[in-house]
């Protein structure tokens, strides 16, 4: 099934669905079908109409009773509301019959942030004591559907998928795509976070990639590494980096540009942390991911920008905006701070003024990755957060490096676009403590 087709059959059903507001069968149906194509505003649409009818007819419902985590119906919600459209799903299997390989042990967390983040309540990403055990499944010939942003592995012939391999359950016509058969070992490097994002690229897919490399334990003589994402500078650089370490081939990696379904001939290959047991950042930043990491970045020899003290700004961010920074890059200014914006400068340059700084002060964003290129560790790091969103991944990073770290939680502005304000007053404490160090 191409692309094209299903865009078209997509606009003139949700032209229908329109005009059928309060038809529940219709908009379950309608999104059970195009669930991992629709976004944006129908996305938006769709949620609301159901959530009116829902409100009507089943009160006893919350939305979190009809989505799962992934965004995905719930089974129970589909066999209540429309019980014929259930058949359109697989059913979940487990991982129980595929090989495991243990590629870290468990270990305590001795970076944990107990008590540094009280309150930041939207995340639970924060203070984990202990890092869950790295593992790799291997399992035989079945079926991946894989796209830019988004994978589900299942086995048609048995009406199974395997959620352990899927970043969320998709429907049987989702992934109605012509297969193209790969005859290599395939190795599902991508999760379900973006991989147009730097920290997640650097700090989750290429350490996965690296521990499994690195350890040669499964026989990988030509595999393909399934990626994710747009593919941009920063991909490839990190890439070249390993190929030259691991002595890989730049075509071994694949970023699907399309949605498609591939038939497997040989082995298939995934890790824990893809949604098992979530280790972000750098499976909690364990000392062998970090090292793969240094390793991974040592390979730029870039001349520190001479800015001491950097504010990373986000003036230019869609979300998360902090809404007095202009008050914040003030009060900066008056302690000899630079003013940053990381997407006006090419990646080498924005790896330059990190290189440089002794006093990073920046939102918790993707921003903050290149700290992980610093050699030096005298660095001292300030974190700002929205009081609902945020992980503990730089703080872990940071302290693996042996920099020295500070946050400052903000208040929420309700503006549906996750905005926030930092005081001005207690920002500039931290600078001032900072400054005297």
């Amino acid at each position: 099934m191409k692309f094209a087709s299903i865009e078209a059959d997509k606009r003139e059903f949700f032209k229908q669905i329109l005009s059928k507001k309060d038809d529940l069968y219709a908009l379950v149906k309608y999104y059970i079908l195009y669930d991992g194509v629709i976004f944006g505003d129908q996305k938006q649409i769709v949620f609301k109409l159901l959530k009116a009818i829902l409100q009507d007819r089943y009160p006893e419902l919350s939305i979190n009773s009809v989505f799962d985590q992934d965004g995905a119906f719930q089974k129970t919600f589909v066999e209540l509301t429309c019980p014929e459209l259930s058949e359109l799903y697989f059913t979940e299997n487990d991982t129980q019959s595929f090989d495991e390989k243990i590629l870290l042990e468990g270990t305590e967390n001795e970076l944990q942030c107990a008590g540094a983040f009280p309150t930041i309540h939207y995340s639970s990403s924060l203070n984990r004591a202990r890092r869950p055990p790295l593992s790799l499944f291997i399992s035989d010939a079945k079926s991946l559907f894989v796209g830019p942003y988004q994978f589900e592995y299942f086995d048609d012939k048995n009406n199974f998928f395997y959620p352990a391999a899927s970043s969320r359950r998709f429907s049987k016509e989702v992934v109605k795509y012509r297969p193209e058969e790969v005859d290599k070992d395939v190795v599902l490097i991508q999760d379900s976070a973006d991989g147009a994002n730097f920290a997640h690229f650097l700090f989750d897919w290429m350490t996965r990639l690296s521990l499994l490399v690195s350890k040669g334990e499964c026989g990988l003589t030509d595999p393909i590494f399934i990626m994710g994402g747009t593919r941009g500078v920063f991909h490839d650089v990190l890439i070249d980096s390993a190929c030259k370490i691991f002595k890989l081939r730049r075509e071994m990696f694949y970023f699907p540009s399309d949605r498609q379904i591939l038939t497997l001939k040989k082995r298939f290959m995934f890790f824990s942390d893809q949604k098992i047991r979530r280790m972000h950042p750098a499976q909690l930043a364990h000392p062998e991911s970090v090292s793969h990491i240094k390793a991974l970045t040592a390979r730029f020899p870039i001349a520190p920008a001479p800015h001491a003290r950097i504010f990373i700004t986000r003036e230019d961010a869609k979300l998360r905006k902090i809404r007095n920074e202009h008050e914040l890059i003030e009060v900066a200014r008056k302690y000899d701070f630079t003013i940053v914006t990381m997407s006006s400068m090419t990646l080498l340059e924005q790896i330059s003024v990190v290189q440089g700084a002794q006093i990073i002060v920046g939102a918790h964003g993707m921003g903050l990755t290149h700290i992980a290129f610093r050699r030096d560790p005298h660095l001292s790091l300030i974190e700002l957060f929205h009081p609902r969103i945020g992980t503990d991944a730089y703080a872990l990073i940071a302290r693996a490096y042996g920099f020295k770290y500070d946050l400052l939680v903000g208040e929420e502005i309700e503006d549906n676009r996750g905005s926030y304000a930092i005081d001005c007053e207690s920002f500039e404490k931290k600078l001032q403590e900072a400054v005297k160090m």
